[in-house]
């Protein structure tokens, strides 16, 4: 495979030699390189490769762990890389690509979701705030090739592998510029971390709150009361799942002196990370690439017909891959939690919840109708809420 690789990254410095070396051209050259040569990738033969400790070593682009389980550069070209990642169970945050290529899934396929941002704010030169809506769902498999760049190809996205192990390949240049990370649903933050000071502070109030230190509350309160709006969201993170909503009330009044209603994007933002982590913990005990799939749907569809038209990307009856699948991992837990779990990937509104509710347990059955499919925001449950009418 290093030979192959070497060939490949040959053909593209001479085609982008000929664009001129213009990087938002990058994407178009590389796509067609790609489109035209037979890379033949062998998983074996590449691991063969980087597993040589007699073989020698390219300048990697990435730290280890920051992308790829792990990746690895094999081909380091004039500014560009040729880039793969093995893949097991990682998940990638919503982000922009502000350098350009292509990406391509080499074995396994992958769950491609899609955003749009809308800036309605731009409150720091770190933090921006407006609209993030999910724009398409869809399966990227393997041979399959997604261009992306800043201007002429701008994508905002998250690539969820499904089959363990999957590999992915990034042809891409370099230099990068405002690489952004997206949480629905309005707020934007950099990537990469704050300051060292501040990313010794957020690691300091962690470990404070991990050892169950007496004054952390109050520590936490005077660090907030004092950070800028990224530093609270970075130290309200890991504190989020754990707290109850007067403890999250208060951590947020604490920001509310210096950052004013901008802090009401914070609490929808964690709100959605805890949901999707939720349903990421849910994934990640699967095994079965069938089953990964409707858990990746789950988490990251935003209504049932996003789930169903994924699932049915791979399955003839995406309602009843659904029903066993909630079945098969007991994810129901009492009779009127199958009942209603069921009822919700059926797409039944309340009032016909409620009937077979009764049905099931009674005609005098005290049933809360208002209550029926209303799905906690930070459930895997959630885009199967039940619909209005």
């Amino acid at each position: 495979m290093r030979d192959r690789f070497a060939a490949l990254g040959a053909r593209l410095e001479d085609a982008w030699a000929a664009a001129h070396r213009e990087e938002e051209a990058f994407p178009d050259v590389a796509e067609e390189v790609l489109a035209g040569f037979d890379l033949g990738f062998d998983r074996e033969a590449f691991l063969d490769d980087v597993l040589d400790p007699a073989a020698p070593q390219l300048a990697q682009l990435a730290p280890v762990g920051v992308f790829g389980q792990p990746g690895f550069t094999v081909f380091h070209g004039d500014g560009f890389v040729v880039d793969v990642y093995y893949w097991l169970d990682s998940l990638s945050a919503i982000h922009n690509h502000p350098f350009c290529g292509v990406f391509t899934v080499l074995e396994g396929f992958s769950v491609h979701a899609e955003y749009a941002f809308e800036e309605t704010r731009r409150f720091s030169e770190r933090v921006r705030l407006g609209p993030i809506r999910l724009r398409a769902l869809s399966l990227v498999e393997a041979g399959e090739r997604r261009r992306f760049s800043l201007a002429r190809h701008p994508l905002v996205h998250a690539l969820v592998h499904v089959p363990k192990p999957s590999l992915s390949m990034v042809v891409r240049t370099v230099r990068t510029e405002g690489y952004l990370r997206y949480l629905p649903p309005s707020l934007v933050l950099p990537i990469d971390a704050p300051n060292d000071r501040v990313s010794r502070q957020l690691a300091m109030l962690e470990s404070l709150r991990q050892a169950h230190d007496p004054r952390f509350p109050e520590r936490a309160l005077a660090f907030l009361g004092r950070a800028d709006l990224e530093a609270g969201f970075r130290a309200l993170t890991p504190m989020w799942p754990d707290c109850d909503e007067d403890d999250r009330r208060t951590l947020l009044d604490a920001l509310r002196p210096r950052h004013g209603d901008a802090v009401d994007a914070i609490a929808p933002a964690l709100e959605h990370a805890t949901r999707t982590q939720a349903a990421d913990q849910l994934r990640r005990a699967m095994t079965a690439s069938e089953d990964r799939l409707v858990a990746t749907a789950l988490m990251l569809a935003e209504d049932r017909a996003q789930v169903l038209s994924l699932v049915g990307a791979r399955a003839d009856d995406p309602v009843a891959a659904l029903h066993r699948f909630f079945d098969d991992h007991a994810l129901f837990g009492t009779e009127v939690d199958q009942v209603v779990g069921h009822a919700l990937v059926d797409g039944l509104a309340p009032p016909v919840i409620a009937a077979q509710l009764r049905e099931r347990l009674g005609p005098d059955a005290a049933i809360d109708e208002a209550a029926l499919g209303v799905i906690d925001p930070s459930s895997p449950m959630w885009a199967l809420r039940a619909p209005t009418r």
